[in-house]
């Protein structure tokens, strides 16, 4: 078995995924931490940080941190706040939104208290914010360096700089403070013939749900989205097949994981891609089960994928359909027309029944989209008639430009007046922006979203939660396209506190911590 060695030159990742439900896995820390420890780094990962104490945390630097100990590293992008919970009528409880900058999910207001202890541990040891939400920011002046993109490269870089001495690349010196390192897309990375494996001490439970990416990146360029790797060729940035079996295979030898979140931005952006998983899933000596981003339109124009797709696993689909208005479709450059949109669906329920949980988002107040033509597709939703187990509604999000993660953004948000939003100001205390266009404003989707939402008792347990129920040791019908206004909530609370012990007492065994 594999042992962390703080002898030698190491680094330390935090990392939460905040829910009162459930125990999901971020992706990003054990990503980078394979790439450090493939140049010989020790890292270990701490994961899970909302059920562990702020005292129990310190315990746990008291151990790992030594003098060759180079940084801690953060990733807060789904960290939600303990120091505002919300409970709704039948008493469950809701974590508060995220604090921007905030090291522990414990709260922004802990952070002089984590950070000088670990300066008291190691006055050499930096503090490091990555993922998604790290940008240049006031917000974020409280770690000495942050990591922008894909840090596949430049982590590995960061280490050798504190360690050896490397020249740093790709960096400057923001006016609040930290170093900031922005390489968004690791340029130069060889994605496809990269693997990701897990060492001892990552405390995978068995069984567990796991992220996997199959490919990085979006053929499309839609309006609204700021990824940095839109607009990618068809096969670009596309895993090999026998590395996917390969991590496939080692994951279900050692923690019995037969089921995973694709992270994939477009999963059947190709039907080469749908194929190769296809082969995959047959080689297999196990029933594969994942969740995926599926754009409806390409199902429907390659209708060859449809049962290849199914039959390899897919058992939760998440659809970005976002308006079923054909003009507004047209502006964003996505969609399809209604009836198409239907048709697919109810294809899909007629051949795969309730073995499949599909699931659609949209949003209200794109261009193009009026009150009218967005009420009509969220009185579809609440009806009987609607195709999809469980949808969601949100309101157009302008974003503010200089808090992006990079320099990239939506075409939108660089242009808001060509896309016919006007009288834009920033809204306080919140990441986005207010706008008015000639059909609604920004209170106005936010209303309409909310409402319908409000509205919504035909949904079902959506298919994500669905993956994340039965990560808690359970199997996906447990909770498969049950009514969210009748399944039983109190034994996922359950199931999380059982879940929740073992990956402590885990940790603990891994890393000799005696308590």
């Amino acid at each position: 078995m594999s042992k962390f060695d703080n002898t030698k030159p190491n680094v330390i990742l935090i990392s939460d995924h905040t829910d009162t439900l459930f125990m999901s896995k971020t992706f990003g820390p054990y990503k980078i931490a394979r790439e450090l420890r493939l140049v010989g780094y020790q890292v270990a990962v701490l994961h899970h940080a909302h059920i562990f104490s702020l005292d129990e945390i310190q315990e746990i630097l008291d151990k790992l941190i030594s003098d060759k100990t180079l940084f801690v590293g953060i990733n807060n992008m789904f960290y939600k706040s303990f120091t505002n919970v919300s409970e709704d009528k039948k008493g469950g409880k809701t974590f508060g939104p995220r604090e921007n900058g905030s090291i522990l999910p414990h709260g922004k207001n802990k952070n002089f208290e984590i950070k000088s202890y670990i300066q008291a541990l190691n006055p050499n040891c930096k503090l490091v914010l990555g993922g998604p939400m790290s940008y240049d920011g006031y917000e974020n002046k409280d770690f000495d360096y942050l990591v922008l993109g894909y840090a596949d490269l430049s982590i590995v870089n960061l280490a050798n700089h504190l360690s050896i001495g490397e020249l740093l690349v790709k960096s400057f010196k923001s006016i609040h403070g930290p170093i900031v390192i922005n390489d968004p897309t690791a340029e130069g990375f060889n994605f496809i013939n990269s693997r990701m494996s897990y060492e001892d001490y990552d405390c995978i439970l068995p069984g567990e749900t796991l992220p996997l990416e199959t490919s990085r990146g979006c053929i499309f360029k839609c309006a609204f989205c700021a990824y940095p790797l839109n607009g990618k060729k068809k096969f670009d940035y596309m895993k090999n097949q026998d590395l996917i079996y390969e991590e496939l295979m080692e994951n279900y030898r050692r923690f019995n994981t037969t089921r995973y979140y694709f992270l994939d931005d477009t999963f059947n952006d190709s039907v080469e891609k749908v194929k190769m998983i296809y082969e995959v899933s047959k080689r297999l000596p196990f029933k594969l089960e994942y969740w995926a981003y599926i754009r409806l339109d390409l199902l429907a124009a390659h209708p060859e994928t449809l049962d290849m797709i199914f039959e390899s696993g897919l058992r939760a689909a998440l659809f970005g359909i976002e308006s079923l208005n054909e003009e507004t479709c047209k502006a964003i450059g996505k969609g399809m027309k209604r009836d198409r949109f239907i048709s697919t669906l109810k294809y899909i329920r007629d051949h795969w029944g309730d073995e499949t949980m599909l699931h659609g988002t949209f949003i209200v107040g794109l261009p193009h989209e009026t009150v009218e033509t967005a009420t009509e597709t969220l009185e579809l939703l609440i009806s009987e008639d609607c195709p999809l187990d469980s949808w969601h509604v949100f309101p157009f999000y302008l974003e503010l430009i200089s808090k992006r993660t990079t320099e990239f953004a939506s075409r939108i948000a660089k242009d808001p007046e060509s896309f016919g939003y006007y009288n834009i100001k920033p809204i306080e205390n919140i990441e986005y922006q207010y706008w008015e266009n000639d059909h609604m404003n920004h209170n106005i989707a936010d209303n309409l979203a909310s409402t319908y939402l409000g509205r919504g008792e035909n949904r079902k347990v959506d298919g994500f939660n669905s993956f994340q129920i039965a990560s808690l040791g359970t199997d996906l019908a447990h909770s498969r396209n049950k009514p969210r206004s009748e399944f039983d909530w109190h034994s996922v609370e359950l199931l999380k506190e059982k879940r929740a012990e073992e990956y402590k007492q885990r940790f603990y065994n891994a890393f000799d911590i005696r308590k």
